[in-house]
């Protein structure tokens, strides 16, 4: 018999069975996967959420101005001097653009 399709809040499918006996016995037929629950707080999830996208967007501020450093090197001598102050700018735009909190659409 095929399982039809069920909707997500389904845990558990459980037919009743006679055995030899005539003793019901119930026989699974459908349980959900079983997936790790959350173990921190409401509060503590948004704190987690709020420093990893501060991680991830001081992560995107390095590797950009490590390749504009990088480039300005090659291109002169002691050129990341001469460019540090464009290299900081260029590469903090990329880190407020990922640090920026998504904004609710406007309806």
């Amino acid at each position: 018999m095929e399982m039809p399709r069920l909707s997500k809040s389904v845990k558990k499918v459980i037919r009743l069975d006679k055995d030899a006996s005539g003793a019901v016995k119930p026989v699974v037929l459908y349980e959900s996967p079983q997936g790790k629950e959350k173990k921190s707080a409401t509060g503590i999830r948004l704190l987690d959420k709020s420093v990893r996208r501060s991680i991830e967007a001081q992560q995107a501020f390095l590797e950009r101005y490590m390749s504009l450093h990088d480039r300005s090197n090659t291109k002169k001598r002691n050129g990341w001097v001469i460019d540090l102050a464009p290299n900081m700018m260029d590469a903090g735009q990329k880190f407020v653009k990922k640090l920026k909190i998504d904004e609710p659409p406007t309806t």
